[in-house]
């Protein structure tokens, strides 16, 4: 299909549908880490992980998600929708 041509059923091209994805995806609530000091060897740990899903308000939900693979994070994007819609936060630690 030629570049910029629609495919959509709403009519959308292609590259606006790719933009659309590549920005979601992009976000950073899933690409986020952070570090500690690991007292026994002396190194500095780094651990990356996402959040997905948006909060109802003072009594939120949250789900714990480790995945025994790498990259597990970018689950987040694939969980977002339902998380979002069933009003928990899902946090997805990488491996």
């Amino acid at each position: 299909m030629p570049k910029g041509r629609s495919s959509s059923v709403d009519g959308r091209s292609d590259d606006d549908i790719q933009d659309e994805i590549i920005t979601s995806i992009s976000s950073l609530r899933f690409h986020q880490k952070f570090f500690f000091e690991c007292k026994a060897t002396g190194t500095r740990q780094r651990v990356t992980f996402s959040i997905s899903g948006e909060s109802k308000g003072e009594h939120d939900v949250y789900l714990l998600f480790i995945s025994g693979l790498f990259g597990g994070r970018y689950n987040g994007a694939v969980v977002d929708h339902v998380a979002t819609r069933e009003g928990v936060k899902v946090i997805i630690m990488d491996r």
